[in-house]
Formats: C-alpha cells, sequence, structure tokens
C-alpha cells in the first residue's frame, strides 16, 4: 500500500480526527474511506444495461387504482 502525506488547516484535522474517532477508526481508514468513495466510478450493473431498448409487444397497461381506504372523519 502506497503512502500519502496530506496537509490540512488545522481545524479540518481536527474534525477529521474527531469523525474517525466516533466511527472507531483510524484517520487513514477514514480518510481512505471517503476517498474511495468518491474516487469510485460507479456504473450500472451490465445485465441491466443489456435490458434496453429490448421490450417486445405493444404499449404498457395501466393498472387499475386500489380501492380508496376508508378513515374515519377528524373532528
Amino acid at each position: 500500500m502506497s503512502q500519502v502525506t496530506l496537509y490540512l488547516p488545522d481545524a479540518l484535522l481536527r474534525d477529521v480526527r474527531r469523525l474517525a474517532k466516533a466511527k472507531r477508526q483510524s484517520v487513514s481508514a477514514y480518510v481512505t474511506e471517503l476517498v474511495r468513495r468518491e474516487a469510485t466510478v460507479e456504473t450500472w450493473p451490465q445485465e441491466l444495461l443489456a435490458t434496453f431498448g429490448s421490450w417486445e409487444g405493444d404499449e404498457l397497461q395501466r393498472l387499475p387504482a386500489p380501492p380508496h381506504e376508508r378513515r374515519p372523519k377528524l373532528r
């Protein structure tokens, strides 16, 4: 694993330490989680992408509306 040196303002470092402690993580693990979340490219699953344009048949039919719910009147 590689090492990176970060320079953070003192107030920001205090916040990072506090947040890491609240999650019971080291500062390194906490910052890694943040970077991973931001740097990871999320894509749609290939199985889902393969379904686009695959609909065959007539237009979709609307389902009938559900029955109205009866509730007591409010005073």
